[in-house]
């Protein structure tokens, strides 16, 4: 009998273990649904493989829509009026992650989604002096998005007093919908203002978070590179204490939920989006005194190969953030504000840049 269980937890653990080693992704096959704008058909004549991967993204796997349709014409037109330009910042797109293992090109997908919101036209300095940190800053909005003017105006009418009625139409000339937004969500939640039962639907219906962002798989589906993980958890994961071992898949979608853990948990999450991009990682143990609990434990960081060479990605520990780092620079006890970051970031393309 305690054979028998020793067998079980063994297989059970085994299969926990494969869980975590993540597969990699497969690449999407490009879109051939009839719906097809003729400005993409005349695009491929110039360049097939820009076309290729844009009928790789998420958005248009699923089926063109008129708002979709209208983002790649938008595209499309970009292209022809700087191709060279728009050629060398594609080409730079298209090497950031492993072609033959993730899903889409994410780079492609961010000035997607700017397109459809015809922001390239105001944005061209993207293209013509192309930068991968740039473009996500413009493209990648992590809170919930702002709501409309008309939509503030349905929630200020729906406020029972005039006295609040009145200082949240001078707070929102003040300060814009943004702020007002913050505000609705906070008074609501402490009930320090009476809103009607229309107006507290319409602020429950703001998300804290954007909707592109809350689902696990298809997050980590779109930090398919290095700088990709880098960027999503300097910007949204913290440091933050609580029980776990952080070494499997459970830990990394708890970091993910929490959008915060310890060093080892935030690893976990680190190898297993590195490992699901078609890279060899790992966790490491290194041995830093002032970052030692109690317990005894050292820190945690992950190390991957990239083109032949090894890099440590160490965002598992309090502001400021280590980010990646060669591993021959890497030195736990101090900040690698000396290093050239950007020029780590171009290391990582999966190709030179011609």
């Amino acid at each position: 009998m305690e054979n028998r269980i020793m067998r079980l937890l063994y297989f059970l653990s085994l299969v926990s273990l494969l869980l975590f080693a993540g597969c990699a992704s497969c690449p999407n096959k490009p879109y051939g649904g009839n719906r097809h704008p003729s400005s993409l058909e005349q695009l491929s004549q110039k360049n097939l493989l820009l076309v290729n991967e844009l009928g790789k993204l998420p958005e248009i796997q699923d089926g063109i829509s008129l708002s979709e349709e209208n983002a790649l014409i938008r595209i499309a037109t970009f292209y022809t009026s700087i191709s060279i330009k728009f050629d060398i910042a594609f080409k730079k797109m298209y090497n950031v992650g492993l072609a033959d293992v993730r899903k889409y090109c994410t780079p492609l997908q961010a000035l997607f989604w700017l397109s459809e919101e015809d922001l390239l036209q105001s944005k061209d300095c993207l293209i013509n002096d192309f930068s991968l940190e740039n473009l996500l800053v413009e493209a990648w909005n992590f809170g919930s998005p702002v709501i409309s003017d008309q939509q503030i105006i349905e929630i200020i009418n729906g406020i029972e007093k005039k006295t609040f009625k009145e200082q949240y139409l001078k707070d929102w000339k003040r300060l814009g919908n943004e702020k007002i937004q913050e505000y609705f969500l906070e008074d609501l939640k402490n009930g320090s203002v009476a809103f009607s039962k229309m107006a507290e639907e319409k602020i429950r219906d703001i998300k804290n978070e954007n909707p592109k962002w809350d689902d696990f798989d298809t997050v980590i589906d779109r930090l398919n590179a290095p700088q990709l993980i880098d960027y999503y958890q300097r910007h949204v994961i913290a440091y933050r204490y609580r029980p776990g071992h952080g070494d499997d898949l459970y830990e990394a979608k708890n970091v993910f939920a929490d959008k915060s853990g310890h060093c080892a948990q935030i690893t976990a999450f680190t190898v297993y989006s590195l490992r699901r991009s078609g890279y060899t990682a790992k966790m490491c143990t290194i041995d830093e005194p002032r970052l030692r609990s109690p317990k005894g434990n050292n820190h945690r960081v992950a190390l991957f190969d990239a083109n032949g060479k090894k890099y440590v990605m160490d965002n598992g520990r309090t502001n400021p953030k280590f980010g990646i780092v060669r591993k021959q620079d890497y030195s736990p006890m101090i900040h690698p504000y000396n290093l050239n970051y950007t020029a780590v970031w171009e290391e990582l393309l999966s190709s030179p840049i011609q």
